[in-house]
């Protein structure tokens, strides 16, 4: 159960953040462009802070570079896209009301992204969870303002949000029953370490400051953990 805690926090931020948009909160565009940006400037620092906690740098900057390689090559960026357009025409197919479409559009927003894949994999494999309490802030937010305007099917997101996370934590978790524990100290941390710099690049394009295609990134946590086996 504690490899789903960040999984279940985040699920539950959905639900309140929805419920405080349907209920409470009708926020105006000044105020949540300014509440976005303060929760912007705070993933850029844990990506910072994530960073620098890798004992070997070098292996940060060449899983990063090697995997945005491969991940341009593969337009994974792209092939995301793509799939959110197919799921988002299927499951509105035939359907009418805002409830589909409340659905639809927070889903692809809460789970098409690199934060849920780094962030549940930090709670299967080390038990932290602070990268997915990030990002059920920032969940919590947007749903606020999702249903003021969607309506409240944006609370049936969670339950994708719940299922996606949750079988990355526990395909993590399952992992570190198969391998030595010191070998596992070395992938988690530099994994870890490669994830901070998704996130930084996930802060940064929140900022719009930069326009980054992360999933393009992705394959760097994979590099990251073949590195490891030789560091």
């Amino acid at each position: 159960m504690s490899a789903l805690w960040g999984t279940v926090v985040n699920t539950v931020a959905i639900l309140v953040g929805t419920l405080l948009g349907v209920r409470v909160f009708r926020l105006s565009a000044s105020t949540a462009d300014a509440v976005l940006r303060s929760i912007a400037l705070a993933v850029s620092i844990l990506g910072i802070q994530m960073v620098l906690a890798s004992p070997h740098f070098l292996v940060v900057v060449a899983s990063l570079a090697s995997g945005t390689l491969l991940g341009e090559r593969w337009d994974l960026h792209g092939k995301l896209e793509a799939l959110g357009r197919v799921l988002e025409s299927r499951l509105s197919a035939g359907r009418r009301g805002g409830v589909a479409n409340a659905f639809v559009t927070a889903s692809l927003v809460y789970v098409v992204g690199s934060m849920a894949i780094v962030g549940a994999l930090d709670g299967g494999l080390r038990n932290e969870h602070h990268v997915l309490y990030t990002k059920a802030f920032l969940d919590g937010f947007t749903a606020v303002l999702f249903a003021g305007t969607l309506g409240p099917g944006v609370a049936l997101s969670a339950v994708p949000v719940f299922l996606y996370e949750g079988t990355i934590a526990l395909s993590a978790r399952w992992l570190t029953h198969a391998i030595s524990e010191d070998l596992l100290l070395r992938i988690t941390a530099e994994v870890s370490a490669v994830g901070g710099g998704l996130i930084f690049a996930i802060g940064l394009n929140l900022l719009e400051l930069t326009r980054l295609r992360v999933a393009n990134m992705l394959p760097a946590l994979v590099v990251a953990g073949l590195l490891a086996l030789f560091v």
